[in-house]
C-alpha cells in the first residue's frame, strides 16, 4: 500500500510541476507579446 501511495504522490508532484512550468511559459509568452507590441509602436 506504502508504494502505491508513494507512486500517486509521485504523479501528484509531476503534475503540479508542470502545471506551474506551464504557467510561466504562458506569462512569459504575454510579456513577450506586449514587448513586441510596444517595439512595434515606436517604429
Amino acid at each position: 500500500m506504502t508504494l502505491i501511495l508513494t507512486h500517486i504522490q509521485d504523479h501528484i508532484m509531476t503534475t503540479m510541476l508542470c502545471r506551474e512550468l506551464a504557467e510561466e511559459i504562458v506569462a512569459i509568452h504575454h510579456q513577450l507579446q506586449r514587448s513586441q507590441a510596444r517595439e512595434e509602436a515606436h517604429i
